[in-house]
C-alpha cells in the first residue's frame, strides 16, 4: 500500500494559501544491527524523555564525536609534548657527543 503525502495548509487574511508543512530534513538513512539490550535502554530512554529514537541517536552521536574529538586532541597535544622532549633530549646528546669528540681530537 503506497501512502499519500498530505501538506499542512493555512489561510492568511488575504485568502492566501500558505503551506505549513516541515521542511524536510537533510539526512541518510542508517540501518544498523544493535544488540536487544542496547535497542531495549534506548526504548525505555525514548519512553522516559519523550524523544524519538532518531534525537536520540543524533544526540548521543554529536555527544560521542565530541568526546572523541576532545580524547584525540589530548591525544595529540600528549604526543606533541613526547615529541618535543625527545628531540630536545637527542639535541642534548648530540651536544654532548660531539663535545666529547672535540675534546677526544684536542
Amino acid at each position: 500500500m503506497q501512502m499519500k503525502s498530505i501538506r499542512a495548509c493555512g489561510m492568511t487574511g488575504n485568502n492566501e494559501v500558505i503551506d505549513m508543512s516541515r521542511k524536510k530534513k537533510d539526512a541518510k538513512l542508517l540501518n544498523i544491527k544493535l544488540n536487544r539490550e542496547i535497542h531495549e535502554q534506548i526504548e525505555r530512554f525514548c519512553e522516559e524523555s519523550g524523544m524519538t529514537k532518531t534525537t536520540a541517536t543524533e544526540r548521543f552521536s554529536h555527544s560521542s564525536s565530541r568526546s572523541i574529538s576532545s580524547v584525540q586532541r589530548r591525544n595529540d597535544e600528549f604526543l606533541s609534548d613526547i615529541m618535543c622532549q625527545t628531540n630536545e633530549r637527542l639535541t642534548d646528546i648530540s651536544r654532548s657527543l660531539s663535545n666529547r669528540r672535540n675534546l677526544c681530537i684536542n
